[in-house]
């Protein structure tokens, strides 16, 4: 099945649609080839992204429990009260 453009505009849409599509397809064929030539340098890159993005995660946990701890003792409310608030007063 063969698509005819009949405008213009259709024309520069399947132009830069064929472009993106080549692109991608040659990426992921590239992609492809580097797995196959390098797959233990790949699995040392993947290795270090996932233990970068890890060390991440536990600095934000460890920064968030952190802050909440500051918070609660600095709190003047002991640990069955709680503070009535309206809805107006929180927006």
């Amino acid at each position: 099945m063969f698509f005819r453009a009949s405008t213009l505009n259709s024309t520069n849409l399947s132009t830069f649609l064929a472009g993106k599509l080549l692109t991608g397809g040659l990426i992921l064929i590239g992609i492809g080839i580097l797995i196959l030539m390098f797959p233990e340098l790949l699995a040392l890159v993947v290795a270090g992204f996932c233990f970068l993005g890890g060390g991440g995660l536990l600095m934000a946990a460890w920064r968030v429990w952190w802050g909440f701890r500051r918070a609660k003792r600095s709190s003047s409310f002991d640990e069955g009260e709680y503070e009535e608030v309206s809805w107006k007063e929180v927006q």
